[in-house]
């Protein structure tokens, strides 16, 4: 993929956690490969953070290290998504928890060098506008910033547009791609 992406003429890349499992103990390996292609590593997303208070020390060791290796090899910023409660619906301590538990992490990663970015997703606690809101009103902006996806946004129900504007202190990564409504839908 670093191939193809610079092929093409992109300046960065996102890089997802494989890259850790392929350079965890290795990260001047891939920084050098990245600087061949002339890409600045952008992101790295670090995968789902858990908000079960029983792996809360495992996930946060988990992706504090991603952090040091984002940092190892060059990288921008460290990027989690939640994982939605199994088996039931949200409730609203779910979004202090998810708020206080990315401040923690964002802490660590600040602590290396490395901003953390949250990424709001379908299928995560964040996935509908008043649920991102609800994750970034617990959650303290100067240690967790703003990964903002037009398309999961646009999913949830939202007008990203009026999202951008509403979360501009926020923002520090933006996704943008397109989103088709499913055939027999209005939208």
């Amino acid at each position: 993929a670093i191939d193809d992406i610079a092929a093409v003429g992109f300046r960065a890349i996102q890089l997802r956690g494989e890259a850790f499992a392929q350079f965890g103990e290795r990260p001047q390996e891939l920084r050098d490969n990245l600087g061949r292609h002339n890409l600045t590593f952008a992101v790295l997303s670090s995968g789902n953070l858990s908000i079960d208070p029983a792996r809360e020390r495992e996930e946060l060791a988990t992706h504090t290290r991603h952090a040091q290796f984002v940092r190892d090899a060059g990288g921008l910023y460290l990027q989690v998504i939640d994982e939605r409660p199994k088996g039931r619906p949200v409730a609203a301590d779910d979004y202090r928890r998810l708020g206080r538990l990315l401040t923690e992490l964002g802490k660590r990663t600040a602590d290396l060098g490395i901003p953390l970015v949250y990424h709001h997703h379908m299928n995560s606690t964040g996935e509908k506008p008043q649920e991102v809101k609800a994750v970034l009103d617990a959650a303290d902006p100067k240690h967790v910033r703003l990964l903002f996806d037009i398309a999961h946004y646009q999913q949830g129900g939202g007008d990203p547009v009026a999202a951008l504007r509403q979360y501009r202190d926020w923002l520090e990564v933006l996704h943008l791609k397109d989103v088709r409504d499913r055939p027999g839908e209005s939208g």
